[in-house]
């Protein structure tokens, strides 16, 4: 990485360098060139831009705050009251989300990226019971064992519910979601 070979006295700030040893790489080097290049990481992440979405205009960012949290909150619960091998229960879920993200105007490749981010999490989480669950089952003329369809399920609810925080999150700004949930008496401590 570019930042590792850099040393404080080539680093051409102008504000005041100190010389320490970086958490990072662990050697001794300008401090502000690992934060630069650390923030740059974070820029490709592009980790601010999902609430900048929420400025734009579209139907979706036109609904009051609290009606979009008690509907994400509903949708969510609805997602997770579905059995651990229900998968056909889930379909018109993912048809309702795709609705939703119609009517939002959060840019596909954001959206998805960060979707995307949560899903090592349920795939570890998943297939430990590929391990465990080998009753067999048939879905749609497949025979599939129940640790498969598990693993399965959990990805589509983990796709599902962080796919509607995405979107509460991408279509209401900080300050309208914690106006909503003072609105709907949520404690203060949330």
């Amino acid at each position: 990485m570019p930042f590792l070979e850099r040393n404080a006295t080539r680093c051409g700030y102008t504000w005041k360098i100190s010389q320490c040893m970086c958490f990072l790489c662990k050697s001794c080097i300008c401090v502000g060139n690992c934060l630069q290049s650390f923030v740059q990481f974070l820029g490709w992440l592009r980790m601010h831009s999902l609430e900048s979405c929420a400025q734009s205009r579209g139907p979706l960012q036109a609904f009051h705050p609290a009606l979009k949290i008690v509907m994400t909150l509903g949708f969510v619960l609805c997602v997770m009251s579905c059995g651990r091998q229900e998968i056909v229960r889930l379909l018109p879920f993912i048809l309702i989300l795709c609705l939703f993200w119609g009517m939002s105007a959060i840019p596909m490749s954001l959206y998805f990226r960060r979707l995307c981010v949560a899903l090592p999490f349920s795939v570890f989480a998943g297939i430990w019971g590929c391990f465990w669950d080998f009753e067999l089952f048939c879905i749609w003329g497949m025979t599939i064992t129940g640790g498969v369809l598990s693993l399965i399920s959990i990805l589509l609810r983990t796709l599902l519910c962080v796919g509607a925080i995405l979107m509460l999150i991408g279509t209401t700004s900080l300050r309208d979601l914690a106006l909503g949930m003072r609105q709907l008496k949520m404690p203060s401590e949330m």
